[in-house]
């Protein structure tokens, strides 16, 4: 075995196989859509669950547990 065989073996297909790697993470990166950034105006659909019900419009839930009058925790004592 030459020299150059010898580094093209132990220099170039190493290098060769992090280069496919960086190329496949970074082709996600590359064509993905822009991002949301804040005070930009909402261009994606709604979504099926929010954190502010009342500012989504949505039915009051007649369900109101009160605090307190419930027990459980780690003994299961419900």
């Amino acid at each position: 075995m030459s020299i150059l065989q010898t580094v093209l073996l132990y220099v170039g297909v190493p290098l060769a196989i992090y280069l496919v790697i960086a190329l496949l993470s970074a082709r996600k990166g590359l064509t993905r859509k822009t991002r949301y950034r804040p005070g930009e105006q909402w261009n994606y659909p709604p979504v099926w669950w929010t954190a502010n019900p009342t500012g989504a419009a949505l039915p009051e839930t007649a369900e109101h547990v009160q605090v307190g009058t419930e027990r459980g925790g780690a003994h299961g004592d419900w």
